[in-house]
């Protein structure tokens, strides 16, 4: 994949994705759990349920978080 395509992506484009090698889209976030308490758990509770739809519904993917 070049850097063109991978710039796209990370800009929000969902047009002409490369093919899919993996049936898991994994995200690890990093952070002391005192620092980012509020943060965390905001994402737990709203946006990764929403991705995780996402994912499944639209593309078939396992979404999984890693902290």
């Amino acid at each position: 994949m070049d850097d063109r395509t991978i710039d796209t992506i990370f800009a929000g484009s969902m047009e002409n994705l490369p093919p899919v090698s993996s049936k898991i889209v994994r995200i690890f976030t990093s952070s002391t759990f005192t620092d980012t308490t509020m943060e965390r758990n905001n994402l737990m509770a709203k946006c990764y349920p929403r991705i995780k739809d996402y994912c499944r519904e639209k593309h078939g993917l396992e979404f999984q978080v890693r902290f």
